[in-house]
């Protein structure tokens, strides 16, 4: 057996390493036919921080010649006649830009840097939502350090939550999220380009990603496989913290915090503690630990028996390293990497009615990841991505009942090797393509049942994606400023294979391995008036599907469940459309807009019993989510005020025809999900309330039972005071669920009631 895998791992890597080098004699090619063309090039950046800004409008003056930034702020003209020319550079939130004369002469690229000043009113796409618009027809939720700075959250999940459509589900130690009703296993969350979803279970734990290595943050609410591949049926969240730009301060941050169950943080960050020319770098730390058991009480409706008692092995710990870092060797060079190392041991308490007070799991995560991106004069650019994961489980109870007893451990590892190119083909154009492989093997041990065990099974993904960007100027025609259309595509081909071990009983038949190619298109479009008074329309139409979880496929048979290798992927359609607007005038910034949404989704996944009372998956689901999302945002007087609106309504039912659950609402699924936010600042004073408020959640598919409307009050304030020019001293006191709300968020696992906490945090290296 192992010999087979060294033969296919070797194939495998020949085959890559064949598409590689293919595909960069093509891009050579093709630059070196450019060679003679005639370009002016450049890169915006925010002059405080060095930030790309990302779709600024790049126009020379005089010319019909106008385009936007690219996501890191790059832009290029290409076959331009010869002569000088100005630059005019405009993005929402920074002061207007007008270049020197630049000459451009024949056969010669001209590279520029452009750095904006920020403006007194920030604006919609920059600081107060950080949306972004890149032109695909969906708007792309950006959450920037300067955002995460401002929340002071404890941890991704309070972050994610702020953003509309998205809805946190917390079990004890555990976060998953689910975006517009998605389930969590559809959400793909990803972490320099690598995903940290279990092969396991196809679901992500939010609480193993420390926001101290967070460099920013893009939500995707909608199918995204045409540009992320499998496993994006209902959003993504893709987590960057490999740096963008050279960031020249040294700085340390150094933050404690105690709150109530014993609960402690602390954390240490260092940006460039080692002053290296054209070399930056980050490095954090963080510990975290709570006791963390709780007085309950709830009730299930609509039976009217509350139950109250104390929640225990809640008890938690983790600690977790990071380091990343950018090196620009030369002109058109950038390396990046990022490296985090991650342990938590939690206490697994189980459902309140029936309790486990020895229970539990430890984890342990290994990401590495380097970007190599070579930008050449014509404006085309190649990056080579790689990247290694190894994520550890371990569940463990030897003190229950001998049939309730539990040792397991699983071992998931990950490879990524993914190859991209980029050109500008012409003016206005965009043009995207590349291939990626993954290949990860888990393996899973039954440390009781020997028997039982998964043992090692490997799942290879082949990928080949491309996308082209069209950006018009309609100005001329004086109803819209602009017009964005994006295409895209990609093709996957998964083969996982079971590890070839005895059955666990004689009739069962060897397992076959499980094969699926899919393809994802999408087509979106975006269109923009005004500047002071913006309008955005936007729309998308695409595809999407998610391979079945490892454990659905090969789950080793017991007396009570098994896999099943013929299992399809799940499969969704998605269409959304709505509009933005945005209106400034000084004292005043107002931003709003709405998002109409429909999904409908096939093959899910659902876990029946059949006659012999063994529970096994098959593509049985089905089910359509529709739904809209708002928000108004208010900032006035430079940011000494800010209110916020966020509200999801979302209807998604089970279409199963000939189902008892036919037309009923998915299982904790709440309608709505609303949230208010105010939050003051003046001078070195500040505070926020938050007002969160969720409708029922159905607990059972007949929805016979439900969990009651709930409703979160979240209040923090405290100071900003500046020690000397270089040190800076913040100081906090939060409480969550001040109301000290009883609730529930999946069945049988009530929450905490009110938590507080009071933290420092000391600053040096930011002049203020």
């Amino acid at each position: 057996m192992a010999t087979i895998r060294r033969r296919f791992s070797y194939l495998n890597h020949t085959v890559l390493g064949w598409a590689i080098c293919l595909l960069a004699v093509v891009v050579l090619s093709g630059e070196t036919a450019a060679q003679s063309s005639t370009s002016l090039t450049g890169r915006v950046n925010d002059r405080e921080d060095g930030a790309p800004v990302v779709g600024a409008e790049v126009v020379l003056v005089g010319t019909s010649y106008s385009l936007p930034t690219d996501q890191h702020g790059r832009f290029a003209f290409d076959h331009l006649p010869s002569g000088s020319y100005q630059i005019e550079v405009k993005a929402p939130g920074y002061v207007g830009y007008v270049s020197q004369p630049v000459p451009v002469v024949v056969d010669i690229t001209r590279s520029v840097a452009i750095g904006l000043k920020r403006d007194y009113h920030p604006v919609e796409g920059i600081t107060v939502r950080g949306r972004l618009e890149p032109g695909g027809g969906n708007v792309v939720t950006v959450i920037g350090r300067e955002r995460i700075a401002e929340l002071q959250p404890r941890d991704l999940s309070d972050i994610l939550q702020s953003v509309e459509g998205v809805y946190v589900q917390r079990n004890g130690s555990e976060s998953r999220i689910r975006v517009r009703g998605s389930a969590s296993k559809h959400v793909l969350v990803l972490v320099d380009g690598q995903k940290i979803n279990s092969s396991a279970t196809g679901t992500a734990d939010l609480n193993s990603i420390p926001v101290e290595m967070l460099e920013r943050i893009e939500i995707h609410k909608s199918g995204a496989s045409a540009r992320f591949g499998p496993d994006a049926l209902g959003g993504v969240v893709n987590i960057i913290t490999q740096q963008q730009t050279l960031l020249n301060p040294t700085t340390v941050d150094g933050e404690t915090r105690v709150g109530r169950w014993r609960t402690r943080r602390s954390s240490v960050t260092a940006t460039n503690p080692v002053r290296v020319r054209n070399v930056s770098s980050r490095m954090a730390f963080s510990t975290r630990e709570s006791e963390g058991d709780f007085e309950y009480s709830y009730s299930v409706a609509p039976e009217i028996t509350t139950h109250r008692d104390t929640r225990i092995n809640n008890r938690a710990s983790a600690n977790s390293y990071f380091a990343s870092g950018l090196w620009q060797p030369g002109a058109g060079v950038n390396v990046s990497y990022s490296a985090q190392v991650y342990g938590s041991r939690n206490g697994l308490p189980g459902r309140a009615s029936d309790q486990n007070p020895h229970a539990f799991r430890e984890d342990g995560r290994s990401l590495a990841g380097l970007k190599l991106e070579r930008a050449f004069r014509s404006g085309a650019r190649v990056n080579l991505r790689v990247g290694y994961a190894r994520f550890r489980q371990f569940f463990k109870d030897r003190d229950a009942a001998p049939l309730e007893q539990f040792e397991t451990r699983f071992i998931n590892d990950r490879y990524t090797a993914r190859l991209g190119y980029e050109s500008v083909l012409f003016n206005g154009n965009r043009f995207d393509c590349g291939a990626e492989l993954v290949h990860e093997i888990l393996e899973h041990v039954d440390l009781l049942r020997e028997r039982q065990s998964m043992g090692e099974t490997a799942r290879k993904v082949y990928s080949v994606f491309l996308a082209d960007n069209q950006a018009v100027d309609l100005s001329p025609t004086g109803v819209l400023d602009r017009l964005s259309v994006d295409i895209a595509g990609r093709y996957d081909r998964s083969t996982t294979q079971p590890d070839a071990v005895t059955p666990a009983f004689p009739w069962e038949p060897v397992r076959d391995e499980n094969q699926i190619d899919a393809f994802s298109p999408r087509i979106g479009a975006t269109v923009t008036k005004g500047d002071r008074l913006r309008l955005v329309l936007h729309g998308s139409y695409g595809k999407s599907f998610r391979l079945p979880s490892i454990n659905a496929l090969f789950w080793k048979g017991d007396v009570r469940a098994k896999g099943n290798p013929d299992l399809r992927p799940e499969r969704s359609e998605h269409v959304e459309g709505g509009m933005e607007i945005k209106c400034e005038k000084a004292p005043f910034v107002v931003s709003g807009g709405v998002t109409f949404f429909h999904n409908r989704v096939t093959d899910m996944v659902v876990w029946t019993q059949g006659l012999n009372g063994v529970w096994r998956p098959i593509n049985l689901g089905r089910a359509r989510i529709v739904g809209h999302e708002d928000y108004l945002d208010l900032e006035a007087w430079d940011g000494l005020v800010k209110l916020s609106y966020r509200n999801t309504v979302t209807d998604a039912r089970n279409k199963v025809t000939g189902h008892n659950s036919y037309d009923k609402y998915l299982t904790y699924t709440p309608r709505y999900v609303t949230t208010v936010t105010a939050r003051l600042s003046y001078r070195f004073l500040f505070a926020s309330y938050s007002v969160r408020m969720v409708d029922r959640r159905y607990a059972l598919e007949g929805n016979e039972k439900w969990y009651e409307p709930y409703r979160l009050d979240d209040l923090s304030a405290g100071v900003k005071l500046s020690l000397s020019r270089k040190f800076h001293l913040r100081a906090d006191w939060r409480a969550y669920n001040v109301r000290n709300e009883e609730y529930v968020l999946i069945t049988h696992h009530p929450m905490p009631g009110l938590e507080h906490s009071v933290g420092v945090r000391l600053s040096y290296g930011v002049e203020q």
